[in-house]
């Protein structure tokens, strides 16, 4: 009954080897990372949330941090601060831009997938520089690029142009708030990634086979003897004991997971408009006129 169940279960795992290298006795290291159902999905964003709200609650009104900030805010004009305001905004305006051109502008679609997956086709079919196809692609991608950063320009004027008549108090409040948000980005991501790799991460006792390599020079493994339902790690904090370069090879496992094939011969490419965003409590990285706007490196992300 239990093997039956165990061939159940294989059935719908989908994961790939994080190959730490050999041991002393020239054993492959293998760390098999699963890919995250929705309800492990939720429990890594309500853990991301419980450390952000966390660090949120440091931020009260008289902690230096906060204070020091506010110190730097009154040298700001008025136009200063509205400008600080919508770099922090800088995620959002491009979205808004991609949602506006593909719903405004005729051809986008077509644009943005010749774009993305231009690139990846060239390749597949072996076309070399030179050909003319590539002088096609450069003229796409510059009219695409030209096309979102006018769209972008647009954005920004029309969010500025909001908080022209805010007064100095509520532009205040605005940007404190947006700066609190972005001072958590650093224990929301590694929140979230700690407990994203815990419950990824499964035993592995895969073993390389037939030589190890096939003809294209991929590794081939043998998974006959896994039981990948067995989590790697016991308690989440060990996470944080794991060396920096194999936590690199784990991360860069665990995030090819997350990435459709269609996307991953094109992870260079342009932002999509049809791509998924980070849910709205996540701190998006931009940039800004002061110091105050700059984002926290986020803990655990390559």
């Amino acid at each position: 009954m239990e093997s039956g169940l165990q061939g159940i279960s294989a059935l719908f795992q989908e994961g790939t080897e994080a190959n730490l290298g050999t041991d002393q006795a020239g054993k492959p290291v293998v760390v098999w990372m699963n890919k995250l159902n929705s309800f492990e999905v939720e429990e890594s964003l309500r853990d991301a949330s419980v450390a952000r709200a966390e660090r949120m609650a440091s931020l009260g009104d008289d902690s230096s941090e906060v204070r020091g900030a506010k110190v730097e805010v009154d040298l700001w004009s008025d136009d200063d601060l509205a400008m600080a305001i919508v770099s922090f905004q800088d995620a959002e305006c491009t979205m808004e831009a991609l949602n506006n051109l593909q719903a405004e502008h005729e051809g986008w679609m077509e644009l943005e997938d010749h774009v993305r997956r231009g690139p990846q086709l060239l390749a597949d079919d072996g076309v070399q520089p030179g050909d003319p196809r590539f002088e096609t692609l450069n003229d796409k991608m510059n009219e695409y690029m030209r096309l979102l950063n006018a769209e972008v320009s647009k954005v920004t004027a029309e969010h500025l142009a909001d908080l022209k008549d805010k007064s100095r108090p509520k532009l205040e409040a605005k940007f404190m708030e947006q700066w609190r948000s972005r001072r958590t980005t650093d224990e929301w991501q590694g929140a979230k990634r700690m407990t994203e790799i815990w419950l990824s991460a499964r035993r592995c006792e895969a073993v390389l086979e037939g030589g190890g390599r096939t003809l294209a020079g991929e590794m081939v493994w043998d998974h006959s003897a896994c039981d990948h339902s067995v989590k790697q790690f016991s308690e989440r904090k060990q996470i944080r004991r794991i060396p920096d370069g194999a936590m690199q090879i784990i991360v860069r496992a665990f995030e090819s997971l997350q990435m459709s094939p269609r996307d991953m011969g094109n992870s260079d490419a342009p932002a999509s408009s049809s791509a998924s965003s980070e849910p709205s409590s996540t701190p998006e990285e931009a940039s800004s006129p002061s110091s105050l706007a700059e984002t926290p490196e986020g803990a655990l992300t390559t």
